[in-house]
């Protein structure tokens, strides 16, 4: 029982509501038109940073356009000014981190600001302009840029979910302890939907989900990519990997990656459970594995 207010204090103040942890959108070029107004829109609806293109090597190498001006407008809100950059073949690795370093020396990365490496492919229709980073090119990477002054603690990775599931080994990177944005739209309505599953990193080294490519916030009124750190929908391998034993009875080794074995039980699982036998660990597969498994 809460005790009576005692008489002549103020009544106190009501909850404040929670933005979602590392709350942030990421604009390049293609968001026009952000000024200091309309990020501070987007820190009173609850962002916490902002991820700014600052260049790439897709088309050889180059700084965004509105790079500097998207960076004074989150610095003019007290927002960190967290950057990217595309990957390419335009240039060497090491070429293209050099011009990177080079180029912050104008608009330097301010105390707690990261550097994330967007390493997956270019493409439209099916055509691919420019192939995903592979992990020794993101080993490079991270290591040049240790090399010119910034450490592995302030560098992300970013993959869509699938890229962290597949064939491709991506411990090299895990090992240094970069840390993975994942990108997984579902639906893409704005909102986080679906279940991301992620390979390789554990839960500790994932630093956010991207979880809409058609988010709005505060003013602005284009479409923004979203991104936070409240992780409770995404789901590990590892995680995938001790609930198909629990369900299964199975004897999966616990060890991040989605290989065949994993396949294969995921597929008894589906066929214990009506659901569609096709291995993708998928919302409605998980959501019933978590039943399960509790």
């Amino acid at each position: 029982m809460n005790p009576a207010p005692v008489p002549g204090t103020p009544d106190p103040e009501p909850p404040k509501p929670q933005p979602l942890p590392l709350f942030f959108p990421d604009i390049s070029h293609w968001q026009p038109g952000v000024t200091a107004d309309i990020v501070q829109s987007w820190k009173s609806a609850g962002a916490t940073r902002i991820m700014i293109k600052a260049g790439g090597g897709n088309n050889g190498r180059y700084e965004s356009d509105k790079h500097r001006e998207q960076v004074a407008a989150a610095h003019a809100c007290g927002l960190p000014a967290d950057r990217y950059w595309f990957n390419g073949q335009d240039a060497s690795v090491s070429d293209q981190v050099n011009f990177l370093v080079d180029m912050l020396k104008a608009t330097p990365l301010q105390a707690g600001e990261l550097v994330m490496w967007d390493a997956e492919p270019e493409e439209s229709n099916g055509v691919v302009y420019t192939r995903a980073w592979t992990p020794a090119e993101v080993v490079t990477a991270a290591q040049r840029a240790v090399a010119r002054g910034v450490p592995f603690s302030q560098q992300l990775i970013y993959l869509n979910s699938a890229q962290t599931t597949g064939s491709v080994d991506w411990s090299p990177v895990v090992d240094l302890g970069i840390r993975l944005v994942v990108a997984d739209y579902w639906a893409n309505d704005g909102t986080p939907g679906g279940m991301p599953l992620v390979g390789f990193w554990p839960r500790e080294q994932i630093h956010a989900w991207q979880f809409t490519s058609q988010g709005k916030l505060g003013t602005y009124s284009g479409d923004l990519d979203l991104n936070t750190g409240d992780l409770r929908r995404v789901w590990t391998v590892a995680d995938l990997q001790a609930a198909l034993n629990i369900a299964n009875g199975a004897a999966l080794v616990v060890d991040n990656r989605k290989g065949a074995k994993t396949n294969a039980e995921i597929i008894v699982f589906q066929k214990s459970q009506n659901l569609k036998p096709d291995g993708i660990a998928g919302p409605a597969t998980l959501t019933k594995l978590a039943e399960v498994a509790g």
